[in-house]
């Protein structure tokens, strides 16, 4: 089930283990190497604001459809998570996952890494490696059924050193 563009959202602090720049190195690949520039909405707080330092240049410097809605209600955030296309949930680990939980009662789809902590709680719509940008980005683009954009063309041996010799 699609929404009508609500967009991603990645309710979850800056701690390291969150995973936010494998994240937004992901939104970086989408945009650079197939012109694609989904909406990721962020929930950040002061805390974290080298991070969000760091993550504001980015999205200047390759022009990201990311949007930093800061610190929210339990009341306002499960509001979004309900207006979102999906849950995205890089974290590379987790005691429990809450947003998995909430984001599943809500029956907004999931797209989480690829890791026990997520297949204890919920069975999510898409998985992908947390380590790779690339695999997150393959699966933001099979769950928008685009998955054409991340295969790389495959040409034969003959077609390869003719490009290779061409100069």
């Amino acid at each position: 089930k699609k929404k009508s563009n609500g967009g991603y959202i990645y309710p979850a602090d800056g701690s390291p283990h969150k995973n936010h720049r494998k994240l937004i190195f992901a939104w970086i690949h989408l945009q650079s190497r197939f012109n694609h520039r989904p909406k990721l909405y962020l929930t950040l707080d002061k805390q974290y604001e080298t991070l969000w330092k760091w993550i504001s240049n980015q999205v200047k410097r390759y022009d990201l459809n990311i949007h930093n809605i800061g610190s929210l209600s339990r009341g306002e955030l499960l509001e979004m998570i309900s207006k979102s296309d999906a849950l995205i949930y890089p974290s590379i680990h987790e005691s429990f996952g809450l947003p998995l939980i909430e984001a599943r009662h809500l029956n907004v789809d999931i797209i989480a890494s690829e890791r026990d902590y997520v297949r204890d709680v919920c069975f999510p719509n898409e998985t992908f490696s947390p380590l790779s940008h690339i695999s997150i980005a393959r699966a933001i683009l099979r769950y928008e059924s685009r998955p054409d954009l991340g295969i790389s063309q495959i040409i034969d041996g003959s077609s390869f050193m003719n490009s290779i010799f061409k100069n």
